[in-house]
This record gives C-alpha cells, structure tokens and sequence, in this order.
C-alpha cells in the first residue's frame, strides 16, 4: 500500500476516533511550565475545527504571561500565514472557509515563532504527525527552529504512522495526560 494512501485511511479512521473524545482539556501546566513555553516571546496556536482539541486553556496563560500569539490564514493553495490576531479581535474566513484572522492582520514569518501548537489527527512514537493532508504545517515548520508541539487527545497518540520525506516530525505533544518529548 502506498504511503498516501495509508495517510487517507489513517485519516479516516482518526477523525472518527477524535470525533468520540469528550470535551478534555490539555494538561496546560505540563507544557506552561516548560523552558520551551517559558522563553518564547512568540507562539503560534489555532483556532479548532470540528472535533479538533481546543488551545484555548493555552491560549489564555499566553496572553497573561505577555506572548505574542498569532493563527494561522490559508491565503491560497498551499500557502499559508500567520497572522497576529489580539484578543477580541474579528474573524474572517480565509480561502478554505475555515475561521481565521482578518486578511490584513499583521503577518509573522514562521521563523520568527519560537513556539508552535500544532493541531493533529494523530502523531506516533517518533514525532511523525498526521494532519489534513495539504502540508501547509509542515511547509511552515520546515521554514523555523520553533519547538514543535502537537495537540490532541490521548486516544490520538498510535505507535507507527506512515511517513513521507517531508513531513516535519513534532518535538512533543500535549493532551489531558500531560507532555510527551519525542
């Protein structure tokens, strides 16, 4: 089988699993407490889609201790951004139809996030995260030295996921157990 098409049943199989997780929120201070969350000035988080683990719990302890946050903006194919957006500020669909900063929010280049918390469908023992399938993360990961932290729930983490060339590996991942280091 080939490695795209075992991504496309891992995918399947993943959303429907996530989709039965109850609403648990990520074990913040396993990550909050961390020298990687404790020197970034800059992070990057996501606003979830479906059944997708909310960082809104990590959200919230970054505006308190003073961090930049900014979101990702898909601006076309394969392209995406990201945008700074402050607290209260309006949302605007970007070119998926997913919920985003306004277009004219103040853009971030990827290599100057120290941070990133990285939305997943599942990531395995190695780091090796399975998402959408566009590669707009791994396209922006491999352009920083960022620390690399997915999030999810605990029923996302698999032992072996299939992996291409590109795909850039996280460094941990957060859910409601606490942080793994890869």
């Amino acid at each position: 089988m080939s490695s795209s098409r075992a991504k496309s049943d891992w995918r399947r199989d993943m959303r429907r699993r996530r989709g039965q997780a109850g609403p648990v929120l990520p074990a913040v201070d396993a990550l909050t407490q961390t020298a990687q969350w404790q020197q970034a000035q800059v992070i990057a988080s996501y606003l979830p889609i479906g059944s997708e683990q909310d960082p809104a719990p990590l959200d919230a302890a970054a505006r308190r201790a003073g961090k930049r946050l900014v979101y990702p903006r898909v601006m076309g194919e394969g392209q995406m951004v990201f945008k700074v957006l402050e607290h209260g500020d309006a949302l605007a669909p970007d070119e998926t139809g997913i919920a985003a900063p306004q277009i004219q929010a103040e853009a971030v280049p990827a290599n100057a996030i120290d941070l990133f918390i990285v939305p997943l469908l599942a990531c395995d023992d190695l780091g090796v995260r399975l998402g959408y399938g566009g590669g707009y993360y791994d396209r922006q990961l491999g352009l920083s030295e960022g620390f690399r932290c997915g999030l999810g729930y605990e029923l996302q983490r698999v032992k072996q996921l299939p992996s291409e060339p590109h795909d850039i590996r996280l460094q941990a991942f957060l859910c409601e157990t606490g942080l793994e280091y890869f």
